[in-house]
């Protein structure tokens, strides 16, 4: 809620952005840890999200802006427990890490906000109170605002959709029943945390001690227990699903580059790297993608039982960002960068890519693993 929908909603990012998943610098050490453990190099934003990787939730928080972020939590979705020191924090906004934390009120509240089409409700416990002849002697209206577009809220229910079927959230599966959602863990599992929601409600579990203590369960406890509560809720009801609206498109893109796909994205050495992404109409890719080469290189892939598969194609034209002190911290995806995948200068390959004027070889060729 405080990164990825408020970036969609002004145009920070869209559906098809690409975000590296790849670390940066804190106070001289490697930060954020993913809670995999891998940094996978290049990611497209439905993966990021479905994955939970804590990298690209801190790059787009950056961009988006973290002040904007602490705002639109805020003043938009009605966080009212956040501090002075959370909005200067990136680590605060993009990961959750609060300084006085939040309620699972709040919670359930801003993701209801993608079910009622981008419309928050501030929660209530009771909608009118009548005395024994029904006489109304307490009314207490619904107070609703407009926290982001429509087209942002369908976005995001597709985009926690994938969470929950196929990413960090499939304990909160319920059969039969559209189910989106978002897992949390904070560091040492000391806190578990699940919001998932439905077409008909929505609901977010905390798992914790009192005193902060390591939670050692199988998988993720938050959403076991959501899920179980929540199946029993839904039952009788009809399967529906989320809302549709206007103003929304699909687009043939690179995965790599989240740009328009070419034919060279086609071409890719580990297969097409072409897929379709939901995007906002007005806040669609228009350019092609400028990170595939032309398919002149061939790469050997080495799995982890020393399996070797060679693979001709377009690698991608792409120089990352290394970290000083840490240049030997590699991404999964090094392998196909056309700068290599340690200081990224291609003298430092040796005209595996093409960058020596002496390599007469008709192919390019590296080996790594395949991930």
């Amino acid at each position: 809620m405080s990164t990825y929908a408020p970036a969609l909603d002004d145009g920070t990012i869209n559906g098809a952005s690409v975000i590296d998943d790849y670390p940066m610098l804190l106070n001289g050490d490697v930060w954020p840890r993913n809670d995999n453990w891998r940094y996978q190099g290049l990611m497209p934003l439905h993966l990021a999200l479905r994955q939970s990787l804590n990298t690209c939730a801190v790059r787009i928080n950056l961009a988006y802006g973290v002040t904007n972020s602490y705002d639109f939590l805020v003043n938009k979705l009605g966080f009212k427990n956040l501090t002075y020191t959370d909005s200067q924090q990136v680590g605060n906004m993009a990961l959750g890490g609060f300084e006085k934390g939040v309620t699972t009120e709040e919670m359930a509240a801003g993701f209801a906000t993608f079910v009622n089409e981008g419309v928050y409700t501030a929660p209530r416990t009771f909608i009118r109170v009548e005395d024994a002849n029904g006489n109304v002697i307490l009314e207490n209206e619904a107070q609703s605002t407009v926290a982001m577009k429509n087209t942002t809220a369908a976005l995001m229910n597709s985009l926690l959709q994938e969470v929950v079927n196929g990413g960090t959230g499939y304990e909160g599966r319920i059969s039969g029943m559209h189910v989106a959602g978002k897992t949390g863990t904070t560091n040492n599992d000391q806190d578990r945390y699940f919001v998932g929601y439905t077409p008909y409600y929505s609901c977010a579990v905390w798992v914790g001690y009192v005193h902060n203590q390591r939670i050692v369960a199988s998988g993720n406890p938050a959403a076991s227990m959501w899920q179980k509560v929540m199946s029993r809720v839904h039952e009788g009801l009809e399967d529906k699903d989320f809302f549709s609206c206007s103003g929304l498109t699909y687009v043939s893109v690179c995965a790599d580059s989240g740009l328009l796909a070419t034919e060279d994205c086609a071409l890719d050495c580990r297969g097409s790297r072409v897929y379709s992404a939901l995007v906002a109409a007005d806040n669609a890719p228009s350019a092609s993608c400028n990170l595939h080469t032309s398919p002149d290189y061939t790469v050997a892939f080495v799995d982890e039982n020393g399996e070797t598969t060679m693979a001709s194609g377009s690698i991608l034209n792409y120089e990352r960002q290394r970290l000083p002190g840490y240049e030997d911290l590699e991404a999964e995806d090094d392998f196909m960068l056309l700068y290599g995948g340690t200081s990224g200068g291609d003298d430092d390959w040796g005209g595996f890519f093409g960058g020596s004027d002496d390599d007469d070889d008709d192919d390019d060729v590296h080996t790594s693993w395949w991930g």
